[in-house]
């Protein structure tokens, strides 16, 4: 499979943009929801467990978005060469 120009610049600042996006969308909906700001991680009175749980859970939607972006962007700007 060969990727284009394009699609190999365009994958990693759209994936950058969503996991932005995605981020402050979590984070609106954490502060919704529990009526608190998000848990941070040098603020010494949010307990450990609950700093590692939301850093986790950060961690990996934004990953898996990253990744659905980067891969969809390449595979919509690829085209398969015949050898």
């Amino acid at each position: 499979m060969h990727v284009n120009a394009v699609a190999r610049l365009a994958a990693p600042l759209a994936a950058i943009a969503a996991t932005i996006a995605v981020r402050k969308v979590l984070n609106s909906r954490y502060r919704k929801m529990s009526d608190s700001p998000v848990p941070d991680p040098k603020d010494m009175r949010v307990t450990f467990a609950r700093t590692l749980l939301w850093s986790t859970a950060t961690a990996v939607i934004a990953t898996a978005v990253h990744v659905a972006v980067v891969r969809g962007i390449q595979k919509s700007g690829s085209k398969v060469v015949a050898a």
